[in-house]
């Protein structure tokens, strides 16, 4: 009885965790498109800059404090690399969003001191507002991420039509589907690592670096060499960690030229984890699609009965509870899944030898049971 609850539950968990993935993807290609982690910045810098303004002719003027932070945020001793010529532009201000994502407090009194005359004195409480307030515009920067989360869960449950009482119950009336799918659980955990590796910058910036190293070795600098070992390499976007080696090498003859290649290796390790990413993906959807789960599959009528003019209510809130479960995240259903099977793994000998009495089964391997005869079940379980 407790292992075939397990199954039920690792065949459910492998489902959720599979479209969590599409849902974390998109969440990242949405972060990393709108600059969401950068606008946050600068909107907390825009308020801080209000607040040093009090008493001020400017201390009710939000547009133009927003301004002065984009500038702040562009300023050489920030932006060392990808500075724009007008921040402030509606290109760059209000469609790109501003490039830099992340600021250290040390860096301010000079960035204020080159872009904005009139906070010149106020440097020092600037600098500790900020230090004081970074922890509250990660936590608003977090809130955006769980919105754009739940936005992308709804969207996702609905074009592939996952009610999760459904899903529940076609699982646990259907033993060759529960099966299949309790068997493609340990290649689902692997998928879901991989996806988690290469859905942003962190790993291809370790094999850019590592190779940068070993360029500048091989001519002999080994000061270069040395510096490159300062780096780290971990950052939330593109931007962050190719600031983080300019500010690593400043003050280097080499310092731009290593700038430059750094970011040349950085995109092409990028986009050799974003191919994998996508054969990552391909994998996915065809264990979805082994499942009975594909994109859009039964059409409007899932929701819409056109004959009887009726909504399938019982559909549409299969489909939110669904949802609300995919916003938990990738990261949630990977610790889950691996949770269950480990518990699995450790009832399993003593569940097999109560079956047999005392001594293990004969002829029958995990495998056997893993793998029922085909025929059964055809039909997907969402």
């Amino acid at each position: 009885m407790l292992t075939d609850t397990l199954s039920v539950a690792i065949a459910f968990i492998t489902v959720i965790l599979l479209l969590s993935v599409i849902v974390t993807a998109l969440v990242q290609a949405t972060q990393a498109l709108l600059r969401l982690r950068a606008r946050n910045l600068m909107k907390g810098l825009a308020e801080l800059i209000l607040k040093a303004r009090e008493g001020t002719e400017l201390a009710d003027d939000k547009a133009t404090a927003k301004k002065d932070a984009s500038k702040i945020l562009n300023a050489g001793s920030v932006a060392l690399i990808d500075r724009v010529k007008d921040p402030t532009s509606f290109l760059h201000y209000w469609i790109l969003g501003p490039k830099v994502s992340w600021l250290d407090p040390g860096q301010l009194p000079a960035a204020i001191a080159e872009q904005v005359e009139d906070l010149k004195e106020k440097v020092e409480d600037l600098k500790q507002d900020f230090e004081q307030a970074q922890q509250m515009m990660q936590k608003r920067f977090q809130r955006h991420i769980r919105g754009w989360t739940l936005l992308w869960a709804v969207v996702v449950a609905i074009a592939y039509q996952v009610s999760a009482p459904a899903l529940l119950s076609r699982i646990q009336e259907n033993p060759a589907v529960r099966a299949r799918i309790e068997a493609n659980a340990e290649r689902t955990l692997a998928y879901a690592e991989q996806a988690r590796e290469k859905l942003d910058y962190e790993g291809a910036a370790a094999d850019a670096l590592e190779e940068l190293k070993q360029q500048y070795e091989a001519k002999g600098n080994q000061t270069v060499a040395e510096r490159l070992e300062e780096a780290s390499g971990v950052g939330v976007d593109r931007d962050f960690i190719v600031d983080e080696l300019a500010l690593v090498v400043e003050g280097l003859p080499e310092a731009g030229e290593i700038v430059e290649q750094y970011k040349q290796l950085l995109d092409e390790k990028a986009r050799d984890r974003l191919r994998d990413l996508r054969e990552v993906q391909q994998g996915a959807e065809a264990q979805l699609a082994d499942y009975g789960i594909t994109l859009w599959r039964q059409g409007a009528s899932y929701y819409y009965d056109n004959q009887k003019s009726d909504i399938h209510w019982d559909r549409l809130f299969g489909v939110l509870v669904t949802a609300i479960l995919l916003s938990l995240g990738a990261p949630f259903w990977f610790a889950r899944l691996r949770d269950v099977i480990q518990l699995r793994d450790l009832l399993a000998p003593s569940a097999t030898r109560s079956a047999a009495g005392g001594t293990p089964p004969t002829g029958e391997t995990r495998a056997d049971r893993a793998h029922p005869p085909s025929g059964e079940g055809e039909q997907g379980p969402g």
